[in-house]
């Protein structure tokens, strides 16, 4: 057994290659560089995946991270030893910034993938790890999730015959996020970062994408052909939920937004719309307040006062992922304020959040995207075009008078809305994904 496997053992009491075996199912591999610290959405939503496989009674085991680099969206909340996830997750040790290490584990990483960029350290010190693993499993299917995982997983592909399920739940490359983010699905890519795409395209046996409209747009600059072996897994609702709603007596319709507010999200637009709507429906603070839960921009408390609804808002800080579900929870409206885009292609992942907690959402957007397909289709809340203050203005005048009547939860009930997004469901479209995958392998098989 290499030295890598065995460090992997060494890891931590019971944690070793046979701690969570599943039922005679599929042997999985995850490469989730953020996972195990639940700090920021991509943490979040991948260790949601991961108890989920975990729960199917997959044989799983994530390859992850620890390190003190990153500026994290919740304060870390590492999972305990008696979860389960816990157990299975074997953490690759990332030191904290621009240390000599870390420029040894970026040309490390250069040598194994063929492949330097800022940020690829982790590959470094994972494709050792991955290799011994694969080689000594022979995993039914290696799920990457965030870069620079894939980097890992297209060696395993490309020399050790593994079956890659590509995860992306952004546009990738970063460079072609679409604008204002960046310069969009046209932007010039180095020579490294087009061929990176050609072997993408090449190796990996099957993609996974959270919504249909980010599908489409990285399809417009990869082969399409790729639509035939992708699926569409969205974010999921936990198995175990936050604490449900405590009905209290108030006469004050409070609305939470948790995550982050920095541009391009059209925060500005949302208070402007607020100040309208506070103008025209003569409500005061007493009877109406926005709870922000996070980090905010250095200017919000400006544009807060330009627009005059200061006493309107209330600040709490950045909290943990579990304490902002308990305040997401006892919240009569779910605030969800998006970035400014031509069309909205992201599935943000505190949608989900917001139905987990059971809250009505209301959607501050672009006026075509996923957040506004899925409402339209099922219900759930009401969305608001992100660049009209007067449709804000409406929006909130809608939802406060269905309040007022002590309708809102009937008025926008998210139950429909919710059940998109179980673990049951996303569980049988990981089924089909690996049947095809390995009858993709059979067949190969056959052919040769």
């Amino acid at each position: 057994m290499s030295h890598e496997l065995t460090a992997v053992n060494r890891q931590r009491p019971g944690n070793n290659l046979n701690t969570a075996k599943g039922k005679g199912q599929a042997r999985i591999l995850m490469l989730a560089p953020v996972c195990l610290q639940e700090a920021d959405p991509e943490a979040i939503v991948s260790a949601k995946l991961a108890r989920a496989l975990l729960r199917a009674g997959y044989d799983l085991y994530v390859l992850t991270a620890e390190s003190d680099v990153r500026t994290y969206r919740y304060p870390p909340t590492l999972a305990d030893g008696r979860d389960d996830l816990s157990r299975v997750c074997h953490s690759i040790n990332m030191p904290a910034r621009w240390t000599v290490q870390n420029a040894l584990l970026h040309f490390r990483a250069a040598r194994e993938t063929g492949y330097l960029w800022k940020g690829v350290g982790w590959a470094g010190g994972a494709t050792g790890t991955a290799v011994a693993l694969q080689m000594h499993r022979r995993y039914s299917a290696v799920i990457s999730r965030s870069s620079p995982s894939e980097l890992v997983a297209l060696v395993l592909a490309k020399h050790h015959g593994a079956k890659w399920i590509a995860t992306w739940n952004d546009p990738y490359p970063w460079e072609r996020y679409p604008v204002p983010y960046r310069d969009g699905p046209t932007a010039k890519l180095s020579a490294s970062k087009e061929r990176l795409l050609i072997e993408v395209a090449k190796y990996a046996a099957w993609h996974v994408f959270p919504c249909e409209r980010l599908r489409d747009y990285m399809l417009s600059y990869m082969p399409e052909e790729i639509r035939n072996r992708s699926s569409i897994i969205p974010h999921l609702i936990a198995e175990s939920p936050a604490p449900p709603p405590r009905h209290l007596e108030t006469r004050t319709m409070n609305i939470v937004h948790a995550g982050a507010l920095t541009p391009p999200r059209a925060s500005e637009q949302f208070l402007k719309g607020l100040r309208l709507f506070v103008q025209r429906e003569g409500v005061d603070p007493s009877t109406v307040r926005v709870h922000f839960i996070g980090l905010i921009p250095p200017n919000f408390q400006g544009m807060l006062r330009e627009c005059s609804v200061a006493s309107y808002c209330t600040f709490h800080g950045p909290v943990d992922y579990s304490a902002a579900n308990k305040r997401i929870s006892s919240a009569d409206v779910a605030l969800l304020i998006e970035a400014d885009l031509d069309e909205g292609i992201f599935f943000p992942s505190k949608f989900v959040d917001y139905l987990q907690c059971g809250r009505p959402i209301f959607a501050v957007g672009p006026r075509e995207g996923t957040v506004s397909d899925l409402i339209g289709q099922y219900g759930g809340g009401v969305v608001a075009d992100c660049r009209s203050p007067q449709a804000i203005a409406e929006g909130l005048r809608v939802m406060y008078r269905s309040w007022c009547s002590g309708r809102l939860a009937q008025d926008y009930a998210v139950g429909r809305l919710r059940d998109c997004f179980t673990e049951d469901r996303a569980m049988a479209t990981v089924a089909k994904i690996l049947d095809a995958v390995m009858a993709g392998d059979r067949l190969t098989a056959r052919r040769t």
